[in-house]
């Protein structure tokens, strides 16, 4: 069995962003074991991912803000106006 993906990092000590592409990250909490995937639906590269008070995501790409939960899995993305 293989495992690949372009890069691994911890987050603060409770996070493990798994990146499969330049736009597509799996976020898993450590403690809990609940797993997310971020993906652009736009194709944009993530180029920054935060987790907010442990239960929100937000991602930032050139165009778009992904913007995620936690404990419900659900995610959006929305363009940014002002560039």
């Amino acid at each position: 069995m293989y495992e690949s993906c372009l890069r691994r990092s911890i987050y603060q000590g409770k996070y493990e962003f798994t990146f499969l592409s330049e736009s597509c990250v799996i976020v898993h909490q450590l403690s809990s074991g609940i797993k997310i995937v971020l993906k652009s639906a736009q194709g944009e590269e993530i180029f920054k991912v935060d987790v907010i008070k442990d239960t929100f995501l937000v991602a930032r790409t050139a165009q778009t803000l992904l913007l995620g939960e936690l404990m419900n899995c659900k995610l959006s993305e929305v363009k940014e106006r002002f560039l």
